[in-house]
């Protein structure tokens, strides 16, 4: 799984996946093609904080706080 880029800085180079009934499901559907620049990732997911997305590696790529209108953390 390619979580970093050297080609074109546009270029998709994975998929996630979304959980359903989250903000980012809501955006994006069930999967995305996103571009992804990170060598690090979340271990451990915060108090009142929920995993949203996922590449197919399991790397978490998206965080969501519940009961809050809009608080999401991307990589």
């Amino acid at each position: 799984m390619k979580h970093d880029q050297y080609n074109n800085t546009s270029d998709p180079s994975h998929s996630i996946m979304s959980k359903d009934g989250t903000r980012l499901h809501d955006l994006y559907g069930n999967q995305a093609l996103i571009n992804s620049f990170h060598h690090q990732a979340i271990k451990d997911v915060a108090p009142g904080f929920e995993v949203s997305a996922w590449a197919k590696d399991e790397v978490i790529e998206a965080i969501e706080k519940q009961g809050e209108q809009f608080v999401v953390g991307v990589q």
